[in-house]
């Protein structure tokens, strides 16, 4: 039995181990370095500013930050499509190590693996809110940016 848990492992791992390639060279095709150098530029307190504004889903009302929210909104998009084919072969590799961990009477390999997947059951949601957050951001400051009058503040 061990030796069926040992040749599972190395084959999740493997093939985790080519899908994380495979995103990260996804994630650096599509890097917008322009606009990483345009947000390391900016003073940390606009850094803060617009991150906060970002994650409460409110408009950017100043022209320049709504143009490098809504690129950090696409890069946010971007990583995420990228990182999608490790979720698809993580979790059912996590629940196969899982399951050889329980026949084989590996604590370990148990305790690790039902931590993992416990731990992307509680921040599931925490992504897909701050997702949704994002999204509401950049769509306000899209509908700011093309009709100023209607975000113009009394």
């Amino acid at each position: 039995m061990e030796f069926v848990v040992v040749t599972v492992g190395l084959i999740g791992g493997v093939l985790l181990l080519i899908v994380s390639l495979r995103a990260r060279r996804s994630m650096l095709e599509g890097s917008d370095e322009e606009w990483r150098r345009q947000w390391q530029a900016l003073a940390p307190e606009r850094r803060k500013a617009i991150r906060r504004s970002l994650r409460r889903g409110e408009a950017m009302h100043d022209a320049n930050d709504a143009e490098l929210a809504l690129r950090a909104v696409a890069q946010t998009e971007h990583v995420r499509r990228s990182m999608r084919p490790i979720t698809i072969v993580a979790v059912p590799m996590l629940s196969i190590w899982l399951v050889a961990g329980v026949l084989a009477d590996q604590l370990i390999l148990v305790v690790g693996t039902a931590l993992a997947l416990a731990l992307g059951v509680v921040l599931a949601p925490v992504s897909w809110f701050q997702t949704k957050r994002l999204r509401q951001s950049a769509e306000a400051t899209r509908r700011l940016t093309e009709n100023p009058r209607a975000g113009a503040r009394p």
